[in-house]
């Protein structure tokens, strides 16, 4: 069973990488969070098992990014209805939270040459994960298109793919 989980956990990120790549070398936006949700989860689970690259990092980079927007947007239209802003700045704090370990998982590599994961951090990435999922899946779909363009925009930090030797 164990191995049957592992192959199938495999080719379903090897199937949401190469759609990824799909993505990225045409530039689409993607407009539903349901095309982006596995992409998040493959790339989590490649890093839980070791075996994380520039691509997942950047795809982990990019779903703090587009949840940052669409978390600020959100609790900026609850403050002017004087509505409760609490729910969106606990997700702008694990934002914050997934930025340190990103941009920490990210100086380990440039040293070691490997991506790795400690326990805080796997915690705090497995949690954006699903924070994404559920704060996306209860916004317009109209709305995550608009923060993945403004999070794209703005975008500076990525890990760019190794030559291959």
């Amino acid at each position: 069973m164990r191995a049957h989980t592992a192959s199938s956990l495999a080719r379903v990120h090897q199937h949401n990488i190469s759609k990824s790549r799909l993505v990225e070398k045409s530039h689409i936006v993607p407009t539903q969070y349901k095309d982006v949700e596995l992409t998040e989860l493959g790339a989590l689970q490649a890093f839980v098992l070791g075996h994380g690259t520039g691509d997942h990092w950047n795809h982990l980079a990019e779903c703090r990014n587009v949840l940052m927007y669409g978390a600020g947007h959100m609790r900026e239209q609850a403050r002017r209805r004087q509505e409760d802003i609490a729910p969106f700045v606990e997700i702008l704090a694990l934002c914050d939270r997934a930025k340190a370990a990103l941009l920490s998982i990210r100086d380990r590599e440039q040293k070691t040459g490997r991506f790795g994961l400690s326990g805080p951090e796997k915690e705090v990435i497995s949690g954006l994960v699903a924070t994404s999922a559920d704060f996306w899946r209860q916004q317009p779909v109209w709305f995550f298109g608009e923060c993945v363009k403004s999070s794209r925009a703005r975008a500076h930090t990525l890990i760019q793919p190794k030559a291959k030797s």
